[in-house]
């Protein structure tokens, strides 16, 4: 009875000698068997002397998974290295890489074309694994289907194993190739202080994305269900669609140069979008119908501004009861910061975004300091706005309505603020920096139009 191993020994050989068979076939029966040439071909294709002849010639191609040639042309396997990683063998993470293909990937061949048929032959598959993978993992049983002579087998086999292997001496890339590293050591003449920060290609992941999306595009059951979709009709299966999709062309008009997974996808390499998030902003509305801009303020939360991460910090600090000392007065006064920062972008967004003289409509029920603050650009067209927003001292009355409102906002949860507690929020507010500079910078502008009679009301 035969035993496991002779079993598999047994399968594996027909594969190799299947295949060697299907290419003699393909080969002589372009020929004359009267031929003299026929004969010399036949024997050429004995499963023995085709395997010792591959032997000779597996050093002129390499399996890969990731070429150099994808990233640059014209370089020759000979004086480059592009590498064979087994995903399973890959540092495992989170982030999408080769790693994700586990068992299920397709190698590639770079080198000479004339030598593809080892490629071939290693592609071949025996237990759904292919002959590659067996070599690779050394398999008892493939090795001694090469040869009876298991000396010579384990040669062969090693040989064959070789294909994975850089044909370089040592580790080497070329000065056109677009690899970038960055110095995240001390010593630039070091190679181990460099990080590699674009990578080679992956050739095998590239080749499962593009069948993925070409599936997901073009295969019978996809145009199925765009057309139950277009019908508006029911249909099982599943919609997949990839916005803005680009395509890199990868080898120009000869992608065989490159690699055979790159010959087979037509130099096809699927780039999927990698764009920033772009904000749907609502569109803002003048603060009509209410009497103070910061019932508004306190309900920020959005990109623009949110200030309540700043008045729950201080609540949180006050509830505590911290003693009054100058580490609690610097911690108060950043959180303050932070929440006039906030502020000041909040007005900002009125002030960029809305009309000038919104505030002039009997809906605005706005205290004229808040007009005066949120609205500066009415002066420009408004010449009596203009004159109260140069004369009247509308800024220490915006810092009071600031300062009565933070304590009323955190009064809420501290019962002991008062007098003392409000003026100085108004003075945080008086001696912001940006503050002080827009008022500045606004009132210059404006007392710089009233010295021009001629010009003023020109929106500059």
């Amino acid at each position: 009875m035969i035993d496991s191993f002779q079993k598999r020994k047994m399968g594996i050989k027909q594969v190799i000698h299947g295949f060697i068979l299907q290419r003699a076939q393909s080969k002589l029966e372009k020929m004359d068997t009267e031929d003299p040439k026929y004969l010399a071909e036949k024997q050429k294709y004995q499963p023995e002397v085709w395997l010792e002849n591959a032997v000779t010639r597996v050093g002129q191609i390499q399996v890969v998974t990731h070429p150099l040639k994808s990233t640059y042309p014209n370089a020759q396997i000979r004086e480059s290295s592009s590498l064979y990683c087994r995903p399973k063998d890959l540092p495992q993470h989170d982030l999408i890489a080769s790693h994700v293909l586990g068992e299920s990937f397709e190698d590639d061949v770079t080198g000479n074309a004339a030598a593809l048929d080892i490629f071939a032959l290693l592609q071949q598959e025996y237990e759904n694994k292919t002959l590659l993978q067996l070599c690779l993992d050394e398999d008892k049983a493939f090795i001694a289907a090469l040869h009876d002579d298991l000396e010579v087998a384990e040669q062969w086999a090693q040989a064959f194993a070789s294909v994975v292997e850089p044909k370089t001496s040592g580790v080497a890339s070329h000065t056109a190739a677009k690899q970038l590293y960055w110095l995240e050591g001390n010593d630039p003449y070091e190679d181990d202080h460099y990080l590699l920060l674009s990578p080679l290609h992956s050739s095998s992941l590239a080749q499962a994305i593009f069948q993925h999306i070409d599936a997901s595009r073009f295969s019978e059951q996809a145009k199925e269900i765009r057309e139950a979709i277009k019908n508006n009709k029911k249909h099982e299966g599943v919609a997949h669609y990839y916005p803005n999709l680009a395509v890199q062309m990868i080898g120009g008009s000869k992608p065989q140069n490159i690699s055979a997974l790159t010959n087979k996808r037509k130099g096809v390499n699927y780039l999927l979008a990698s764009l920033p998030p772009q904000w749907k902003t609502k569109k803002l509305l003048p603060p009509f119908y209410i009497d103070s801009i910061f019932k508004l303020f306190v309900r920020q939360r959005n990109e623009v501004c949110n200030p309540n991460y700043w008045l729950r910090e201080l609540k949180q600090l006050f509830a505590l009861n911290p003693p009054a000392n100058r580490k609690t007065r610097q911690k108060v006064e950043r959180l303050v910061q932070g929440l006039l920062d906030e502020l000041y972008m909040f007005g900002l967004m009125y002030q960029q975004q809305l009309e000038p003289g919104w505030s002039a409509d009997v809906r605005c029920q706005l205290p004229s300091s808040q007009q005066f603050w949120l609205d500066e650009n009415r002066a420009l067209q408004d010449e009596d706005f203009a004159q109260r927003w140069l004369s009247l001292d509308w800024e220490r009355q915006l810092e009071n309505d600031f300062a009565r409102w933070l304590n009323l906002e955190l009064g809420q949860s501290v019962s002991y603020l008062g007098d003392v507690e409000f003026h100085r929020w108004a003075r945080a507010m008086r001696n912001q920096q940006t503050w002080q500079q827009v008022i500045r910078q606004s009132r210059k502008q404006l007392e710089q139009r009233f010295k021009d009679k001629s010009e003023y009301g020109v929106n500059t």
